[in-house]
């Protein structure tokens, strides 16, 4: 009998373990984007002096590297004000032009980026689950308007995914509505690009319905944690517009702005850098940057991916408007 109870005390012990790491490894309940406290950003009243919306995913924000965990506590008060202020300053890039729509979405952290890949692709599905729901949310409510796609970083590879989705990609009626989609920070190999329908690279300055993406490094990156060696990314140059190797010149930078931690503005500086696209890697090369000033903890130096909306701020902002109006012209047409 003391055997046996010992055996039942042990199974005990190991049923109570494994119930607690099933706990913590369960994501927790959908977030309800009907819900307004789940958006970080909503410019509802915005929306009658704008012609357009932006549904604007945000970067990679850690209130602190949690390492126990892959995802963030998208109701954590703490980094939920860190997303406020990650987002400050990219909402200058639409502020003229379109109505901003931001959600909370239980990001992947740091650690989860440095976790082996299955790990690591967990942690992003979980991640893109929340902006499947909060963008569908955006489109019940908002069901007629043109709307814009815009991510740094973590939130430029949820651009791409949503891109992906078959119910949106190829959507021919959704994408009618899609003005374009801006994703920095982040890559799209070549392959990828060809291999699915629902991703279609700029082709020049006024396209619609196309996706802008490119990701900034010094000259002499050979590879990056965004791009390994012999890889090559789809881009387009942001100064010029050019899809191929043609140099954007420092003249062609109508103003860099660098912000801090907070989204305050440091300094704007025109005329920051001039750029132009690896032939090999396809990345925006920056030649003018110092890549010490610019380094991220995370990044090797000289990979400057949560700076590539900075660099050119002020000529994506105009790009943003400018295409817009465009896409509104060519409405008017048909």
């Amino acid at each position: 009998m003391k055997r046996k109870s010992c055996f039942c005390l042990i199974v005990m012990v190991f049923m109570a373990i494994f119930r607690s790491l099933a706990a913590l490894a369960a994501p927790s309940e959908q977030l309800d984007y009907g819900d307004e406290n789940n958006w970080a950003v909503i410019e509802r009243e915005e929306q009658e002096e704008r012609a357009a919306d932006v549904f604007l995913i945000a970067p990679t924000v850690s209130s602190k590297d949690k390492k126990e965990s892959g995802n963030e506590d998208a109701e954590d008060e703490e980094w939920r004000e860190a997303v406020q202020k990650s987002l400050a300053w990219q909402l200058g890039l639409f502020k003229e032009t379109a109505a901003c729509f931001a959600p909370y979405y239980r990001q992947a952290t740091l650690a989860a980026y440095r976790s082996p890949a299955q790990k690591k692709e967990e942690c992003l599905k979980l991640a893109y689950l929340d902006v499947r729901a909060a963008f569908g949310q955006y489109l019940l409510q908002n069901p007629r308007r043109p709307f814009i796609l815009a991510g740094l970083g973590q939130g430029g590879e949820m651009v791409v995914r949503l891109l992906k989705e078959r119910s949106i990609g190829r959507n021919k009626k959704l994408r009618r509505r899609l003005i374009a989609a801006y994703a920095g920070g982040c890559c799209l190999t070549v392959e990828e690009a060809k291999n699915d329908k629902g991703l279609k690279p700029a082709a020049g300055e006024l396209d619609n319905d196309c996706l802008i993406i490119f990701t900034t490094e010094a000259p002499a990156i050979e590879e990056s944690p965004l791009l390994p060696k012999g890889s090559r990314t789809v881009a387009v140059n942001p100064l010029n517009w050019q899809t191929d190797g043609t140099p954007a010149t420092r003249q062609q930078n109508l103003g860099a702005c660098i912000f801090d931690g907070e989204g305050k503005l440091l300094r704007e500086e025109k005329h920051f850098t001039g750029a132009y696209i690896d032939r090999e890697r396809g990345t925006v090369k920056v030649p003018y940057v110092d890549p010490g000033e610019y380094k991220v903890s995370y990044l090797p130096a000289g990979v400057y991916a949560p700076y590539d909306w900075q660099f050119c701020f002020r000529n994506l902002q105009k790009n943003v408007k400018d295409r817009t109006t465009a896409y509104l012209e060519r409405q008017k047409k048909l």
